[in-house]
């Protein structure tokens, strides 16, 4: 006699309504694994600005309180040979070449390339690589160690920033009193398709309606700093949305945050 079977298969049904609660679960925690993963990116993005800030600040001590140079070449725009790094993002050939962090003077510090690049990096950058490809994302606010009268690089003539009379260039750490370190930015995760020069530079005084060079906004909106005081830290912005280029639109009080944070 053959023995009648209690199992009993799903129906297609069940089988659909199982498949939707998936989805909705799915639906459900993949932003927020999305989030914890860009918050992740953050701190360690974060942590590489901190990285870069102790090689400064070793730099500095290495050589009588000097601040390491962030020179530019007046021709080309590439950082002077004598830079804290070397190059210009915006040349397709130096934009992926390790060697232009490599003959950077801040390298022999901490000899990590992976310190100069975002972990949040993504899409196409302007000189037509991949952005991940990028040896570097970063840059130095224009002030700290630019280069002024008396200044000779063996690269060619140097470009003589100015940031007005009352924010001359801060070429000794004991200089930085306008804003103090604490508030003294240094260095900047840059968009990309603003980074170029080893120079972060931004328009100082009222009336000013425009990022030179636009931070990043991969943070969930936001970017890292570092500052002269050694910490490092994300920025939140209430108008930057996109990575943006050159010259491009900026909210008010977002730029007058960056603004205050380089001079007067």
């Amino acid at each position: 006699m053959c023995q009648r079977s209690d199992k009993r298969a799903f129906t297609l049904i069940e089988l659909l309504v199982v498949i939707a609660i998936i989805a909705i679960l799915a639906a459900m925690l993949l932003p927020a694994l999305s989030r914890a993963k860009s918050q992740a990116q953050t701190v360690r993005c974060v942590n590489h600005m901190k990285q870069l800030t102790i090689c400064w600040t070793l730099y500095s001590a290495d050589n009588g309180d000097k601040l390491i140079p962030n020179w530019i070449l007046s021709a080309g725009g590439a950082a002077a040979p004598e830079s804290w790094v070397a190059g210009n993002m915006m040349s397709a050939v130096q934009a992926i070449d390790p060697e232009f962090v490599r003959k950077g003077q801040l390298f022999e510090y901490n000899k990590s390339l992976a310190i100069y690049q975002c972990p949040s990096l993504s899409g196409t950058a302007p000189v037509g690589v991949p952005a991940t490809s990028l040896v570097r994302s970063c840059a130095m606010n224009g002030r700290m160690g630019a280069a002024s009268g008396g200044d000779v690089s063996i690269g060619g003539t140097l470009f003589m920033p100015s940031f007005g009379p009352n924010n001359p260039a801060i070429k000794k750490v004991m200089d930085i009193k306008a804003p103090l370190p604490s508030d003294a930015l240094l260095f900047v995760d840059e968009s990309i398709k603003s980074v170029d020069d080893s120079f972060y530079l931004v328009t100082l005084g009222p009336g000013v309606v425009d990022w030179a060079n636009c931070p990043t906004a991969r943070h969930l909106n936001g970017a890292t700093f570092s500052f002269a005081d050694g910490h490092a830290e994300r920025w939140k912005w209430m108008g930057l949305s996109t990575e943006q280029g050159h010259y491009s639109p900026a909210l008010t009080v977002d730029l007058k945050r960056v603004q205050d944070s380089i001079g007067r």
